[in-house]
C-alpha cells in the first residue's frame, strides 16, 4: 500500500512541479538501471485515468520493490467495441483491459479473459461489498462477474437538467410529460444508445429491466409505444453532443451517464443530475486480463495497485468518476465526494440496479422491435 507519507510526497510534488520532482524527491532513478526489463501492455477507456502522475508512479514503486525496469505501454479507446474487437482479434495484444459488463460477460463466455485468482489481489479487501454483490448476477446465467474483472470505477444514468431553464426534474413521469415535451420540444434528449434507450423505457412503464419477461415481444413493443409518443419531441444525442449541448443550454434536460453529465454540469452551474425517483441502472468498469497475455503477474499487480486507496483517490480526483474504494474516501475534496452525480446517497443506491448482459436474442429483439422502427418516426 502507499503510505500516507508517500501520497502527501505525491501531492507536494506535483504542487511543486510534477511528477519529476516525485521522482527525485524519492530517488527514484529517472534512468532505470536493473538486471531485467519487462512491459505492461493495458488497454483503457479514453482519459480514464490520471496517466501522467499514476503510471510513472507504478513504474517507480515497482522498481522500488522489485528492481526491475518496467516499460508500460497504454493505448486508449473511444467504446466498448473496439475493446472487444481487440480481445477477439487473436493474438496478443495486451495484458489488461478496462471493460464492462456487457464485455466482460461475452468475453469470458469466449474464454478471451482469464478467470481471476483473488488472493493475488490483495487490496479486494478494500472494494464496497455493494459493488461486489452488485456483480452477482442470475441472468442469463448465475455467476459473480468479479471472478472476471474487478471494479476499477463506477456510476449510474439518471436525468441531467438546467434548473433555470426547466426547475427541478427528478423523476421520468416529468420529463417525458407530453404536455412537458411539447412546452420544450426538442430541448429533451436521450442518449444515443438503443440498450439504455429500452432501460428507461422499461422503467418508465414500472418494468424491472433485470427482468427477461421485459424483454419479451410483447413487453418491447410497449417500450415502442412509449418512444413512439414522444419522438416527435425529442433528441438523441451522443455523449460528446449532449455535453456540449448541455453546456451551449440548447437542450434543457434528458437521460444521460453521469460522467457525462458531470463534465457538463462543472461547466455549467445551472446544471444539475440525479437518478429518477423511478430508479436507475448501476455500471461498473473492471479490469481482466486477456486469455493471451504475456505478463499475467504483472497484471495482477497492476489491478492491486489501482485499488489502493491513495491510488484510487488519484484517480477519482483527476476524472471525477466514483472509484469502488470507501478508504480513498477521506482524501477526496468534499466537492466530489459530495457530489450526487459522482457518489450517490444511500436513499439512491437503493434505487440503482445492475445492468445485466443481455442475450443474443435479447439484444436482436431491441433492435428489430425498437431502434429500427424509432428511426423512422
Amino acid at each position: 500500500m502507499v503510505s500516507r507519507r508517500d501520497f502527501l510526497k505525491i501531492g507536494g510534488a506535483l504542487a511543486l512541479g510534477g511528477i519529476l520532482g516525485y521522482f527525485v524527491g524519492n530517488q527514484y532513478p529517472l534512468t532505470f538501471k536493473g538486471s531485467e526489463k519487462r512491459q505492461l501492455r493495458i488497454y483503457n477507456w479514453q482519459a480514464y485515468i490520471n496517466k501522467d502522475v499514476v503510471l510513472p508512479l507504478f513504474k517507480g514503486l515497482y522498481y522500488d520493490k522489485s528492481g526491475s525496469i518496467i516499460d508500460i505501454v497504454y493505448d486508449e479507446f473511444n467504446n466498448a467495441d473496439e475493446a472487444y474487437a481487440k480481445l477477439s482479434i487473436g493474438g496478443y495484444l495486451y495484458d489488461v483491459y478496462n471493460l464492462g459488463i456487457e464485455v466482460i460477460y461475452k468475453a469470458l463466455k469466449n474464454k478471451y479473459v482469464i478467470e481471476l485468482v483473488h488472493n493475488k489481489i490483495s487490496n479486494m479487501k478494500n472494494i464496497d461489498k455493494w459493488i461486489l454483490e452488485s456483480l452477482k448476477i442470475k441472468y442469463p446465467e448465475e455467476i459473480d462477474l468479479s471472478r472476471f474483472g474487478i471494479p476499477y470505477m463506477w456510476g449510474t444514468t439518471g436525468v441531467v437538467y438546467n434548473k433555470s431553464k426547466i426547475g427541478v426534474v427528478d423523476s421520468l413521469r416529468k420529463l417525458f410529460d407530453l404536455e412537458f415535451l411539447q412546452r420544450y420540444s426538442k430541448r429533451i434528449f436521450i442518449i444515443d444508445d438503443p440498450i439504455t434507450a429500452t432501460m428507461i423505457g422499461l422503467i418508465y412503464l414500472g418494468r424491472d429491466f433485470t427482468d427477461p419477461r421485459s424483454y419479451t415481444v410483447e413487453s418491447l413493443s410497449e417500450v415502442y409505444e412509449f418512444f413512439r409518443k414522444i419522438v416527435p419531441h425529442i433528441v438523441f444525442l451522443t455523449t460528446d453532443q449532449l455535453i456540449q449541448e448541455l453546456i451551449r443550454e440548447s437542450v434543457y434536460a434528458g437521460v444521460a451517464w453521469s460522467g457525462d453529465a458531470l463534465q457538463a454540469v462543472v461547466q455549467n452551474e445551472n446544471l444539475e443530475y440525479n437518478v429518477p425517483i423511478e430508479g436507475g441502472d448501476l455500471w461498473i468498469d473492471m479490469w481482466s486480463i486477456a486469455s493471451n497475455a504475456k505478463n499475467i503477474d504483472l497484471g495482477y499487480t497492476w489491478i492491486d495497485f489501482t485499488l489502493d486507496p491513495w491510488v484510487a483517490a488519484l484517480n477519482t480526483t483527476s476524472i471525477w468518476y466514483a472509484n469502488p474504494v470507501p478508504l480513498s474516501n477521506e482524501y477526496i475534496p468534499e466537492k466530489i465526494l459530495n457530489n450526487p452525480a459522482v457518489y450517490p446517497d444511500e436513499d439512491t443506491r437503493k434505487r440503482l440496479k445492475l445492468f445485466r448482459p443481455l442475450t443474443e436474442e435479447e439484444s436482436r429483439r431491441i433492435s428489430e422491435i425498437i431502434w429500427s422502427r424509432v428511426a423512422g418516426v
